[in-house]
């Protein structure tokens, strides 16, 4: 397999942009509403501690996740807009093939786990094992998602999570109607309605055909930058998990209750920084391709520009609005005014980081990417640690600010010095002459 020059995409004018962003905040609004009713459903019907077991599953998934993300999803997203269409299926369909095989890992994980806990006989034995269907379904369907949003193909996604939306909802709405509802029966429905996922899965690994030998060095070249992607994951999993366990330890299932439901609703943004946060590093690999690192720094500091208008509007909505919301969707005992406040600008300063993480990404500078993330995990410890212990759940939301200081800062300084030495990057290794 020989190097060609790059293959710039065609499709990043402003018009057909900002048209792929709108479906992708759109699909992404599809996901995340679907997943606040799931939480409210089970909050309302069992109560504070059902809700924390129930809220760790897709937490937990989303943190591991960040394994398929790190290998998979984020190479093909910087690497995939600069081969040309022969070049992109194949690339594709070794893709597919490597989350599906973690999906599998992750899956076996999760049974390993629940036999192992089942002589304790309380909640882990069962959550464990509807974890398994959970990781493996979740994390096909989001590799749908990637891809699509990847090519500039998010208007399709709404044809998928749309359906998936409406079974996953109606099935827990069943459950909670006829007395079924556990947090494990919680988990497995949510998981079976992503099956719908598994058609799409099929057609991505056809669709350019798998040969051994592309896909081992499909996945070397994934590793090549994906490790550095991996640390970073790694190192958000044990800051976000860490401080959640301690708070679960520390200060009891109610505490994480309390927790979940505050984030639920500040995370009732999700549909624009989740969407923009993969539709954003898209674009950016877009520009990067056509106009260089030059094009890339203008294209970033407009986007933060327009972030933090964005960012404030929405902390300032979120914390007029967010207790209020609690109190509707979960109860009085899910209260907390401060909290809310709090978690709304830790997101929002994480959201404001979107353009010059898809800067960073699209230049490939993954070993600078994991000093930033390792410098926001030692912020998040050492500021959290102390704070969980003596304040409980506000302990992790000034623990989320913190942790941003670190990425702003050493960001920008990396996205300055790539700016002025411009430096190329190197060649797509997934390529044919």
């Amino acid at each position: 397999m020989q190097t060609i020059p790059r293959h710039p995409s065609t499709d990043v004018t402003p018009a057909n942009a900002s048209a792929q962003g709108a479906w992708t905040v759109a699909d992404q609004a599809v996901v995340s509403l679907a997943s606040f009713a799931a939480t409210v459903i089970v909050g309302r019907t069992l109560g504070k501690e059902a809700l924390g077991i129930y809220a760790l599953g897709p937490f937990l998934f989303w943190l591991v996740a960040g394994v398929a993300n790190a290998l998979v999803w984020v190479p093909y997203t910087a690497r995939a807009c600069r081969l040309n269409e022969v070049d992109r299926r194949r690339y594709r369909a070794s893709n597919t093939v490597m989350a599906a095989a973690m999906a599998v890992g992750l899956a076996a994980l999760c049974v390993v786990g629940g036999l192992l806990a089942a002589p304790l006989q309380n909640w882990l034995s069962p959550f464990c094992l509807a974890m398994a269907p959970l990781s493996f379904l979740f994390l096909l369907r989001e590799h749908v998602r990637r891809v699509f949003i990847a090519d500039f193909r998010a208007a399709g996604l709404l044809l998928l999570d749309g359906p998936i939306a409406v079974l996953s909802v109606g099935s827990l709405l069943t459950l909670s109607h006829n007395g079924r509802l556990t947090p494990s029966v919680a988990l497995v429905a949510t998981a079976l309605a992503a099956g719908l996922c598994l058609p799409v899965v099929w057609r991505l690994t056809r669709g350019g055909g798998v040969i051994a030998e592309e896909l081992s060095r499909d996945a070397r070249s994934n590793w090549g930058f994906g490790r550095w992607m991996l640390v970073v994951a790694v190192a958000w999993l044990i800051g976000d998990g860490v401080l959640r366990w301690m708070l679960l330890g520390m200060h009891g299932m109610d505490a994480l209750g309390v927790f979940s439901a505050a984030f639920s609703v500040v995370m009732l943004a999700n549909p624009l920084i989740l969407a923009m946060t993969s539709f954003a590093r898209s674009w950016a690999a877009r520009v990067q391709a056509a106009d260089g690192t030059p094009g890339l720094f203008t294209h970033t500091v407009r986007l933060t520009l327009a972030g933090i208008v964005l960012a404030a509007a929405g902390m300032f909505l979120l914390a007029w609005a967010g207790d209020f919301m609690i109190q509707v969707f979960f109860g009085e005992q899910f209260a907390d005014p401060q909290l809310v406040l709090l978690l709304a600008a830790a997101v929002c300063l994480q959201a404001v980081a979107i353009p010059v993480d898809a800067a960073l990404t699209a230049l490939e500078l993954g070993k600078k990417m994991t000093q930033v993330s390792l410098l926001q995990l030692a912020a998040a410890l050492l500021v959290g640690a102390p704070l969980v212990y003596a304040q409980g759940p506000m302990g992790i939301a000034w623990a989320m600010i913190a942790r941003s200081a670190p990425l702003h800062i050493l960001a920008w300084d990396a996205m300055w010095k790539h700016y002025h030495s411009d430096v190329d990057l190197p060649k797509p290794s997934h390529a044919r002459a």
